[in-house]
C-alpha cells in the first residue's frame, strides 16, 4: 500500500496531522472535515483529485468508485490523518459520504 499521508503532504504543501488527538482536529467543523475527507479521497483514488466537490449524498462505492481495497485504505488514511477509527460494524452502516461524515464527527465529539 502506498504512502498515502506522504504523498498528501507532497500535494497539499501540509505536513499530515498527527494523529490520534490534535487540538486542530477536535476542533473542526463539518465543513473542514468534509474538505479534509475531500483532500484524503483525491489521494486513495488519483483519478477524483481535481474533478469537483465530493458531495454529501454520493454513495461511497458507487459514486466515489471506489473499490474494496480503495475503500479499506481510504478508512485506514482517515484513522491516521484524522485519529478516528471507524470499526467494523459501523463500516458496513455507511452508505453515504453523509454517514461518513455523521461517524467521524460523533467519534470526534466524544473525544471533547
Amino acid at each position: 500500500m502506498r504512502n498515502v499521508a506522504k504523498r498528501l503532504s507532497e500535494t497539499t504543501g501540509t505536513e499530515a496531522v498527527p494523529a490520534p488527538r490534535s487540538r486542530r482536529i477536535l476542533n473542526m467543523d463539518r465543513q473542514e472535515i468534509k474538505a479534509k475527507l475531500q483532500e484524503i479521497i483525491a489521494i486513495v483514488d488519483e483519478e477524483l483529485a481535481g474533478k469537483g466537490e465530493v458531495k454529501e449524498a454520493m454513495q461511497i462505492r458507487e459514486g466515489l468508485r471506489l473499490d474494496s481495497l480503495q475503500t479499506v485504505e481510504l478508512l485506514f488514511e482517515i484513522e491516521e490523518q484524522l485519529g478516528v477509527k471507524i470499526e467494523d460494524e459501523e463500516v458496513q452502516k455507511l452508505k453515504t459520504v453523509a454517514d461518513l461524515l455523521d461517524v467521524i464527527e460523533q467519534k470526534l465529539d466524544a473525544v471533547e
